[in-house]
């Protein structure tokens, strides 16, 4: 197998410091590669587009942002997605079932096998998890905006911001049908993960061509702590506070600007149009 690895070398909470070495001594001798660094921003992209076809697997090496990035650019190609998580949510890679150790995703590439996903587009931009308005858009600006990384960043934000933000009443329209609906946080599922473990939607498939729609209604101070426990083992769907709601196409009319691509904020003042692309994304899973 011929691979290119890409690392962020600012992106997470500094593990990937330590992947030229572990990758020189960890990788299988069959594997012909070569490291790259990213410069500036979209770099990655920019790498992975020169290796489309020349190449087996391009592995992005970074947090959701690099793994976006460089996904995006795979989307449609031949050439496979691989991921050595070193960010602070790893939502898609949790979702994949590959390791957050370095070495053990590293070992994860000798011996591995490929997967084919689907990914979302809003507005002609690839996300490849999820997409989110409202408090989750909310804390990831905060969170790009904060610097410092990991998950109690998270929580320290999540908690400074929870009293003062509203809900918000959002014009939708799922697969022709439109309504409205009131939320704290309204998300297209691609994936199950957000990051850090938590899940937003338990019921959400990879390649099933289809998104689900949650909407979660702001929980009460003393709904917290059951709110939270939901969020960590996968049964948020059973809350009384979301509503779901199934598509492959829906619109968000914008009234926010603020949005999230698998974690990523994102302006724009335009109505969101997003649409699943069936099985358009070949990745690195377990084998």
């Amino acid at each position: 197998m011929k691979a290119i690895f890409i690392i962020n070398p600012i992106s997470g909470v500094g593990k990937q410091r330590l992947i030229e070495a572990l990758i020189s001594k960890k990788i299988a001798p069959s594997i012909e590669y070569v490291v790259r660094k990213t410069e500036y921003a979209n770099h990655g992209a920019e790498i992975a587009k020169e290796f489309v076809n020349r190449v087996d697997a391009v592995i992005a090496i970074g947090g959701d942002g690099t793994v976006l990035e460089i996904g995006s650019a795979l989307t449609g190609t031949s050439t496979a997605l691989g991921i050595i998580p070193t960010g602070s949510g790893n939502g898609l890679a949790r979702n994949l079932g590959i390791p957050i150790s370095i070495e053990n995703a590293i070992g994860l590439i000798n011996n591995h096998s490929i997967k084919t996903i689907d990914t979302g587009t809003v507005n002609d931009q690839v996300f490849l998890g999820t997409l989110g308005v409202g408090f989750d858009a909310h804390i990831t600006k905060c969170f790009a905006e904060y610097g410092k990384r990991g998950f109690w960043s998270y929580i320290k934000l999540i908690f400074r911001e929870y009293f003062s933000y509203k809900p918000q009443l959002f014009k939708l329209t799922i697969d022709g049908k439109s309504f409205e609906k009131r939320a704290w946080i309204l998300c297209v599922a691609n994936s199950a993960h957000y990051g850090n473990g938590a899940i937003i939607s338990p019921n959400s498939s990879t390649n099933d061509g289809i998104f689900e729609v949650c909407a979660l209604k702001k929980p009460t101070i003393f709904q917290v702590p059951l709110f939270v426990f939901r969020f960590f083992t996968g049964s948020i769907h059973k809350s009384s506070l979301m509503s779901r709601e199934s598509g492959k196409e829906i619109v968000i009319q914008n009234n926010f600007e603020l949005f999230h691509r698998d974690g990523e904020p994102t302006l724009s003042t335009k109505a969101l149009e997003i649409k699943i692309n069936p099985l358009s994304l070949k990745v690195i899973v377990p084998a």
